[in-house]
């Protein structure tokens, strides 16, 4: 219906909706491609955090050995010397704990700039739906028509980028996921 009353309008307004609506398909893909990148880099912090998790554990497991009396300390070292072949001798360079403090640091930053990033995505959102609001009602308020305005508002309203919710859901875990592990310091 909407394009039968369009055909009958001016071309320049047939031209004007055009163009918005292949803003709008613009807009929308940029949106999607952003979010599921932010989707991604989410779960490459998960994957690191949860190598250091493992990685922290087994400090802590070393740690715990080091402390045992040093007959204790030589039959575990034998043990796995024999399971898995070579020397169970630390390794020279940074000691582990400075390499967890420089890990830690870094997995905290890239979740802070992925919440920026983030949190400007959603700004551009709002920029972008009022855009087309502020260019609709301009519309509206020189042609004196209100059908196409009122057919395109429902379009923007209900597009991908005004209806996901996603980007606020990872931004929550992001949130959660760094409360959990940061919070402290």
């Amino acid at each position: 219906e909407f394009k039968k009353q369009l055909d009958m309008r001016l071309p320049e307004e047939q031209v004007f909706f055009e163009q918005l609506e292949q803003e709008l398909i613009k807009v929308n893909e940029f949106y999607k491609q952003k979010q599921a990148l932010f989707g991604l880099r989410l779960d490459n912090i998960r994957k690191q955090q949860q190598i250091y998790d493992d990685v922290l554990g087994e400090e802590l497991e070393a740690t715990t050995l080091r402390a045992r009396p040093p007959t204790m300390r030589k039959s575990l070292s034998q043990l796995v010397d024999a399971k898995y072949g070579g020397s169970s001798k630390p390794m020279l360079g940074p000691e582990p704990s400075a390499q967890l403090r420089i890990a830690r640091s870094k997995i905290k930053r890239a979740m802070l700039e992925v919440y920026r990033g983030m949190e400007m995505l959603k700004n551009y959102r709002i920029l972008c739906y009022t855009a087309f609001v502020k260019a609709l009602k301009k519309y509206q308020k020189t042609a004196k028509w209100c059908d196409g305005t009122d057919y395109f508002l429902n379009r923007v309203d209900c597009c991908y980028m005004a209806t996901s919710d996603m980007l606020n859901q990872l931004s929550c875990q992001v949130e959660t996921m760094y409360v959990n592990r940061y919070a402290g310091g």
